[in-house]
Formats: C-alpha cells, structure tokens, sequence
C-alpha cells in the first residue's frame, strides 16, 4: 500500500488517525500513477474550515506529476507531540519551548537546527511552539507575516497564537498566567528550554516575570532530537572564504583596533556571538545558514593579544585554505575548534578570573553560564533568589557591544559595492520583467498553456537571470512569487507541486533578493499581468490601495529628519494614506541590511514598535522601504526599495543638528498598470517620473553594451513618463493608456474615469514611433552605422516628443536617416489590428507573419552584409525602405498595408529551404513540425542540419525538455565527423527558433534544439539561429505539455521523430492539394 509521504513525515496523521486511514486505503501494490486517496485522507480528517479550503482548492483529478508518490512503508508512527510530552511527565516539566533559533541567534537557522519546522510543519521563518504537559493541543506563536501560512500548515492538534491582535497573549504572558494559577495551589510551574537557542534578554524578561525555567542540562538530549533520530541533518561544513579588502573597505586589524579602543574599564575581552558580526569583524564568508554568506563561528576579542575565531577546522582546508589561514594570522586572529568555545569561557573567564563583555540580545544563554561559572543546576537553584542570580551573573559585562552599530554604519567601500551590486541586479531584474511579459503574452490565448507559467516557474526563471550576473553567489532570501491571493500570505514560498498557476489578469506580488560578492539586494514589485488583449481593468479598490501604497513608499523615501531620530518615528508616514482608506499592514515598514552579508540586520528598522535595540539612524546605514497591503484571499502589495541613509542640505539648521535624508540603491522600474493617477499629488508624480529616468539612465547603458534591444525598448516603456489627465480636454472616451495630449502614457497609468478608446492623432503617434526606432542603432554594432543613426532618447525627450507632437506637420517630419519615419504603421486601420503600441515588444511566431517594425535593425544589415552590401550602404537601404512605407500614409488603407507588409518581406531573413519532423508521442502521432531554414545568414549550420534530416534524424529521439525554454532531440555523430560553426548572426527572441547544440571548440554534433519561449536571449552569442518552425507549434507545444523529470529533464513520456526529411516543391504542392482537397471534402 502507499501514503502521501508529507502526511507522514510531518506528523500530520495521529496514531488513531492512521490506523482509520489504513482502513480506507484501498489494499493493492502501489503503482505509478494510479488514483490517490490523498483527498479522502485529508478530508476526512481536517477541520470543517480547512476541509472546506482543500476541496475548493485542489482539482479534482490530479495530474499525472501529482499522482506519483513515494512508495511508503508504514509502520507505527509515534505523535511528535504525544512523544513530548511523554518525555516531559518523564522529567518532571509542564512545558517545553521550541523557538526558531540556532545558538547564534539566526534568522535562518541551518537543517541542524529547525526544530521547530520539523515538530509543527509551519516553514515559516519566525514562530516560537510551546508544547505541554497537559493540555490538549500545542501552540504556535507567530506574527502578522505568517497567519495565513500557519493557518495552512498547521497540522491538527496545534493552535495558533496571532501575535499582536486582540485578545492573544504573548508567549510570556501565557506562561505567566500558567505559573501563577500553580503557585497559588502551591506548585511551582517548570518551564523546560534549550540554554543553547535562547539569548539572555529574552531569558530575563521571563524571569521578571517569576516564571521558572528549567534549563537542559548538557548530558540530557533535546525531546525534539530524540524524535529526530539519525535523520537529523549534520552541522554544515562548508568552506571558509575571504572577503577582500577592495569589498570590506578595512581590514580586520583595524576593527579589533576600534573595538578594543571601546572597551569600558573592567572587561578584558569582547565575545561575539552573531553570525553576521562575525563575518564582518574578520572580513570571511561562507555558506553555512541559507541565504547568508555567514560562517558559524564564534568570535573573541581580547583586550591584548590575537583575537580567537572557533571554528570547524575542517572549514579551512578547502580550495581556499591557504589565503584564509594567512589572511587570518596578517590580521591577528588564531583559530581555535568551534566545539572548544564553551570549555574556553569556562576556563578563562568567571569570578577570579577575567570578564567578558556580552551583547545579552544575542548571546545564548548556554554561553552566558559558561562565561559566568554557573551550570544548569546552579542556574534553576539561583531562581528561587533573584538577588543571588544577578549578583552571579556580575561577573560578566551584560550590555549591547559596539560590533553591530559599528557593522549597521557602511563605509564608502561598502556603500560602492552595494550600489555595484544593485545596479546589476536592476539588470537582472529588467530582463526577467521582459521574459516575464513576453511569457504572458505567449501563453495568454491558449488557456491549455496557463499552467506553464506558475508561482514556482516565476521563481526560478528570475533567480536563473540573477545566476547570469557576475559576482552572484545565491539568493538572500526565498523567493516570494504570490498570485493573486497567495500575494496577501507576506512570505509566502510556493510549493512547486502545489502553487498557483497564472491566470488572466493576476496581480503578482514578487519580493526577491540577491547575494553578490560586493552586496546585498532586496526589491518588491507588484504587477498587473493581464494578458494579451485584455479588456479587464483592475477595479478601483485595487488601483486605490496600489495608489495608496506607493504613497506610502515615497513619503519614506522622501523624508529629512534629525540626525539620530528612531525609525519608529518614521514609520506613520509610510501608513498615513493607507489610514485615511481605514487599511494598514502587520509588519514593519523597514529593516536593516548588511553589505554582502544578511538581508535583514539590526540595530536600525523603520517599524512601529519601540524596543530597548532600537537606535536612531545615522548615515551610511541601509534600511528597507517596503509599505504594502493585503486582503487576505483576494491580493497582496508591496512596493520595496533599498534605501542609504545620508545627510541633506537644509535651508536651516535648528539647533545645530545635522539633517538627514535617503538615497536610492534599488534601480527597477515600478509598474504603473494599477496606478489611479487622480490619487497623487503633482509631486508624487514628478517623484516617480524622476525616478524612473534615474532608473532608465542607471540602466539602460549596461544592456546596450549587451545587444540588450528587447529588454531596452521594454526598460524605455516601463520608464516613460506618466502625467495625469486634463479632464476637461479629454474626450469620454479616451482610453486608460492615453494622456491628454492623446499620446499613450507609459506604463499604463490611468484616472479614475478613464474608459474606452480614443483615436491618436496621426502627427503624434507618428513622430512616437519615429523616436522609438531611433533607439535600435544604439544596438548597431557597426561605427559608422551607429553614427548616422540619433541616440536613443531618454525618458525625457520623449516627454519632449509627445508634448510636441500635437502640432507637428507632415511636412515637419523628419527625412534623414538620424530619424526613421513609420508613418504607414501609425494608423491602426493600415496594418493588423493590435499593432500600435505593442509592436516593439511582440515577437510573432513565423518570421512570414510579422510587423514590417518588428524586424530589428541589426539583423537586416546582417543579412544585407551577407549578400555583400557594405554596413552604410545597409543601413540607408533600411531607412529608404522604412521611409518609402512613410509615404504610403497618403494611400488607402489597403494599400498601405500591403505597402508596409512588403517592406517586411524584403527585410526578413530568407527562407532557402524546408524540412519536416514527424513526431510521435508515446507511440501515438502527434503532428508535424516544419521548419524553414536561413540559409544565407546561417550556411553551415543549415547544411548540416538539412544533411541530418535526410540521413540521421529519423527513429531518433526528444532526449531534453526544458519548460518555457527550449526542446533538444538528435543523436551525436561521432567526434571524428563534428564540424566547426559559424559566428551566430542573429538572436533568439522568439519561440520556434532552431539551432545545433555545440560544444566549447564550437563544434557542432547533429543535435538540435527549438525554443518555447519568447526571449531565449541567454543563448545569444553562444548558439547559432539557423531556422524557424514555419509549421507545427501547436505540436511543440504538446511535446512541451509532456512535462520533464528532474534533474535533467528528460521526457516523462517517449518523443520520437518517426519520419524527417526535406521539402520539396513537389511535396509542398502535393501537401497544398491534399489540404484543399480535405477542406473540400469538409465542406460537402
């Protein structure tokens, strides 16, 4: 028989539920693919909610993918939580405590540590359970961020505790209240901990408020490791490495130099205990927490003598040992083992002998004792007489070290790095926006396709165009991709076997972030993905908290303030336009981030809560800009920026204080799709169409010095400036595109009334058109070409252009080639409909079917190089070319299409030759695809791949599908038969591209490979484009619905090409009479 391995392994079904379960499961051998009784499973036994929740939620036939699970051998599973609270009758507690911790106080603690995932399910990255002895149910604590991820996660047999809302006491008031029921019936309440995950400050609290802890004594292993077992995941051992100087800005000497210059009289060292002071203190990283490139480690800075770093020693015989063992000892440090840190304190510090200096907010309470001379035993027998307690705890120096300002404040090195960073991020950033649109417009006719593109999908595809940058290492956190409602779960990660699938006109929530070598990036944005040709617009609610969030965002953002003023006292303005709508949001409006080190860092955040941590900001500090809302089963929005903290020029300075105010570091567009215009002020405006030309011009010269062009011309649109309508000049109908000038507004930013369509005068749309032409010489990569054409104009001279269009004259219109005219493409009656406005991003899928503007101009001079024209001579022929459709405009509409569609057929790359691949799936037919090959721009590889449709591609195989990229098939031929490819000419920007896989000698073996998705450009330069699929994508894209097995992605069904071979004239004529004749055949 078999289970679902999650309900299992969770401990989501109890002893007596699954002894009812075995009964339902129908008793037969388990085999792939058969019907799952995973539904009467869970919803037999959820609650009536929950129950309710999964029926609507999940389809009622499963797919193929889903239907596989691992085959599992039941046997008596013991409760987690029953296994507690066995252990705790059995040690005398009535309640045990497991946080989200590791002994350094973590935000992402490593495997070895989750705990608390592992006993409650919840993968959240915050939350605190409490077990007991007697009650009914286990409780998880957790905030805002997590109730709905808790709500779904949570297993039966927990309660959640919605930290912060009426009427839900804290963790400390709880056990408060349990401790004195118990005392007065003269009973002491125990509270069991692990001294190791808990920090002192939390410790003392509890202690105020006469709740009695119980640590564990070091010989007594965790209740939640004896459950664990051996499947407890072992302490990371990755490498240690430098970072160098020219990121860090000061060395390690110098730090231990300014710590050591801040120590009060009466303390003879510093111990750290944080993962990321750590790593800053002796300028190493690694990768032993997820997300952080953290080492763990302990530190110890003693007043004279070389600083102490305990670590794996393993750690320092990787690749790298070498230059990390003689960085460590130029700078002062000696290593010692990570397990001798405790024995260290003991034998070093403690009454009679030295006293350490220890951050109580993150040193362990385990550390603590060590350092003080104190056990466990000691510890609970010191309870009953705080006085002693305290007067034991003397011997060390309990107070906030300087290490975490010292880290919070950048230096200048720090700073240019994280700009670095940021900077190729908002690259990555823009190209995956680009892939992210076309993807959408690809799969938004077809609803059989929606499923190709998916929370999980999204995920990946932008952590694989961050990979693409140098310098990066990993992402900072889990991405958070959220659909519609899974964007109102604020850190949300999507299952892959369970996520949302894109649908028309979904609002996408995506907060993600970047490890780089130099920096650290974290950017939300929130997006209308509607798809191609919607009619739906996003409702004014929508638009009004969208609106209101980004007025939020630009009040942070816009700020002066005081040296030194907390960021509580910052945070009202972030949330003032949400109050006036009676909205808000359940996390703070800031946090901290560290230079190429955590995302999120103390001691500086914008939130709304005062706490003893709190300090005011001081320049060089980096904080979060991120306001949002969320309406829980409906959306989600967050619009988030990193900011620096830097001082002002103020006309005032009262009191001789200095002002401060914020510099941008994230540089991505944001979308103005749900923007209500009507809401913002004439400054919050200005400030977005100012930061957007800042973006566009951070922006826009790396992807030009990358051949970029799709993702420019997307980068142009998405920073084009916005402006707000002049009701009183604009018709009733004008559309939510267009300002009152009647040019279409970029991005799509509309007033609260504004609904239909207007017609664009021709001047304007014309003189548009013209300058967003101008833009592809910047992507010419010929001198003399580059210098006939204008440069590409920046966000403010198409403002210029559009304010100006309404009087321009035909005879006005520029005529050289500095300026290309598209007149005939500017009425929308004179080519297919749809064309304006979405002709420089769309890319059809048969080269025979596009727009004569959405040839690019690179690949007609290319093609007019290869029949020997020189590059000028190109480049005026093109511009004749467009010209002469410009003086179509005065002809019927009729003619200037076909005048505008034969333009396009001269600038095309020629088809010179047809093929055919029958393809068969899972033994039955499904279709055949037929491809034109470029032989003129591509000879070589045409030829060989026209040789390998005759001699070699029949009873071969699909062996690769890699989804919403590209399908590879082919056999390899021998190496002595390989042959070298040309130099590629053209790029991959579409679906249905074909190319020969090749190898690093740039040989060619016989396979190939068809892209599925509309921007491949990471294999530009690298492959060579040498046909395009004429016939058969509705085939492709079955053999793409097969779907792939990880990690290599071959077919989960067999893809075989039955028959390939070559298209004649002949065959092309028989196949035309076969088709007429069959269509005749119908229609009798």
């Amino acid at each position: 028989m078999w289970l679902h391995t999650g309900s299992v392994a969770s401990g989501r079904l109890s002893q007596p539920q699954l002894g009812r379960c075995l009964s339902l499961v129908t008793r037969r051998p388990f085999a792939p693919g058969a019907p799952s009784n995973r539904r009467l499973l869970w919803t037999r036994f959820r609650s009536s909610r929950r129950q309710e929740r999964l029926v609507r939620d999940r389809p009622q036939e499963e797919t193929p993918q889903r239907q596989h699970r691992k085959h599992v051998h039941v046997f008596a599973l013991a409760d987690k939580v029953e296994a507690v609270r066995g252990w705790l009758r059995s040690q005398s507690l009535d309640a045990f405590i497991v946080p989200t911790a590791d002994p350094h106080q973590s935000e992402y603690p490593p495997p070895h540590y989750a705990r608390r995932e592992f006993l409650t399910s919840f993968t959240g990255s915050a939350g605190t359970a409490l077990v007991t002895s007697s009650d009914a149910e286990a409780y998880l604590w957790t905030d805002g961020r997590y109730f709905l991820q808790a709500e779904r996660q949570l297993p039966e047999g927990w309660r959640l505790m919605k930290t912060g809302t009426p009427g839900t006491p804290t963790l400390e008031d709880f056990l408060a209240e349990r401790s004195r029921e118990h005392r007065r019936a003269g009973r002491i309440y125990r509270v069991g901990i692990d001294p190791l995950v808990h920090h002192y400050a939390w410790v003392s609290r509890v202690l105020e408020l006469d709740i009695h802890l119980v640590p564990l004594p070091e010989a007594v292993a965790h209740p939640v490791d004896r459950i664990w077992g051996t499947k407890r995941p072992s302490l990371p051992t990755n490498p240690v490495r430098v970072h160098p100087l020219e990121y860090a800005g000061q060395s390690t000497a110098e730090k231990i130099s300014a710590i050591r210059q801040k120590m009060s009289e009466g303390v003879d060292g510093v111990f750290v205990s944080m993962l990321d002071e750590v790593a800053w203190l002796f300028n190493i990283r690694g990768e032993d927490i997820p997300h952080c490139p953290v080492v763990l480690a302990y530190g110890l800075v003693p007043r004279e003598g070389d600083a102490l770093l305990f670590v794996d020693t393993s750690k320092l015989d990787g690749a790298n040992a070498v230059a990390v063992q003689e960085h460590l000892r130029a700078n002062g440090v000696q290593t010692r083992p990570y397990e001798a840190c405790a024995s260290y304190l003991r034998e070093h510090y403690g009454p009679g002998k030295q006293r350490l200096w220890m951050d109580p907010s993150s040193v362990s309470l385990a550390m603590l004792l060590h350092a003080a001379g104190l056990d466990a035993d000691s510890f609970v027998a010191a309870q009953e007489d705080p006085a002693i307690l305290r007067r034991r705890l003397q011997a060390v120096h309990l107070h906030t070290t300087p290490l975490s300002l010292m880290k919070a404040i950048k230096n200048d090195v720090e700073l240019a790095g994280m700009r670095a960073a940021h900077l190729r991020d908002g690259v990555a950033l823009c190209r995956f926006f680009h892939w992210l649109e076309s993807e959408v417009e690809r799969i938004s006719e077809d609803s059989s396709k929606y499923s190709a593109l998916n929370e999980h999908i999204i995920a990946e595809r932008l952590t694989a165009f961050r990979a693409e940058e140098s310098g990066f290492l990993f992402t900072s956190f889990d991405t958070i991709a959220g659909l519609g409602p899974n964007g109102a779960i604020i850190h949300y990660r999507a299952d892959p076997n369970e996520c949302r699938t894109w649908e028309p006109n979904s609002v996408l929530l995506l907060d993600s972030g970047g490890q780089y070598v130099d920096g650290t990036t974290d950017v939300t944005r929130t997006l209308f993905l509607g798809g191609q040709r919607t009619t739906w617009k996003p409702d004014a609610y929508v638009r009004s908290c969208y609106t209101s969030v980004l007025r939020g965002h630009i009040a942070i953002d816009t700020a002066v303030f005081p040296e030194n003023t907390p960021g509580t006292l910052l945070d009202s303005f972030a949330r003032r336009s949400l109050w006036g709508l009676g909205l808000d949001y359940r996390h703070g409006t800031g946090h901290g981030v560290g230079a190429a080190l955590n995302v999120h860092e103390g001691p500086q955040s914008i939130s709304p809560r005062m706490n003893a941590a709190s300090v005011g900001l001081r320049p060089g500090m980096i904080l979060s800009n991120e306001p949002g809302y969320y309406e829980d089963g409906e959306f989600g929005i967050r619009i988030e920026n990193l900011l620096v903290v830097r001082p002002v020029e103020t006309a005032r300075s009262f009191g001789g204080q200095r002002f401060l105010g914020f510099e941008r570091l994230t540089m991505v567009p944001i979308s103005t799709d749900l923007l209500d215009l009507d809401q913002m002020s004439d400054e919050e405006i200005a400030w977005l169409n100012h930061y957007h030309r800042e973006v566009y011009e951070r922006i826009a010269p790396c992807l030009k010095e990358r051949n970029e062009t799709a993702v420019l011309r997307w980068l142009e649109r998405a920073c084009a400036p916005i402006q707000r309508q002049s009701h009183g000049d604009t018709p009733a109908g004008a559309t939510r595109n267009e300002t009152a000038t009647g040019a279409p507004s970029g991005g799509g930013a509309r007033s609260s009334d504004s609904v239909g369509r207007k017609q664009v005068p021709f001047q304007a749309s014309a003189i548009i058109l013209a300058v967003a032409w101008s833009a592809l010489s910047l992507w010419l990569p010929f001198a003399s070409v580059d210098a006939a054409m204008a440069p590409m104009p920046g966000p403010g001279r198409v403002a210029e252009a559009r304010l100006e269009a309404p009087t321009a004259t035909r005879a006005s219109l520029p005529k050289s080639a500095s300026a290309v005219v598209i007149a005939a493409a500017a009425d929308t009656d004179a080519l297919p409909s749809g064309f304006v406005g979405t002709h420089l991003e769309r890319a059809p899928e048969s080269w025979q079917t596009c727009n004569a503007s959405d040839i690019p101009l690179q690949r007609f001079v290319e093609h007019q190089l290869s029949n020997g024209t020189p590059p000028t001579a190109a480049a005026s022929a093109r511009t004749m070319s467009l010209q002469s459709t410009a003086l179509a405009a005065s002809e019927s509409n009729g003619a200037k299409r076909d005048s505008a569609l034969k333009a396009l057929d001269d600038l095309a790359p020629q088809i010179t030759d047809r093929c055919y691949l029958d393809i068969e799936i899972d033994g039955q037919p499904a279709g055949r695809i037929v491809i034109g090959v470029f032989g003129e721009v591509a000879p070589v590889s045409s030829a060989h791949f026209l040789d390998c449709c005759i001699h070699r591609y029949t009873n071969t195989s699909f062996y690769r599908i890699v989804p919403g990229l590209t399908l590879q098939a082919g056999d390899p031929v021998p190496r002595s038969e390989r042959w070298l490819l040309e130099a590629p000419r053209l790029r991959f920007d579409r679906a249905g591209l074909v190319g020969l896989v090749r190898n690093d000698r740039n040989e060619g073996d016989g396979r190939f490979f068809i892209t599925t998705g509309s921007d491949a450009g990471y294999l530009d330069g690298k492959y060579v484009p040498l046909g395009q699929v004429l016939d058969g994508m509705d085939t492709i894209r079955r053999i793409e619905e097969v779907g792939s097995n990880r990690p290599r992605n071959t077919p989960k069904k067999p893809v075989r090409v039955v028959r390939a071979g070559l298209l004649t004239e002949r065959s092309l004529l028989a196949q035309d009479s076969l088709r007429n004749a069959t269509s005749a055949a119908s229609t009798r």
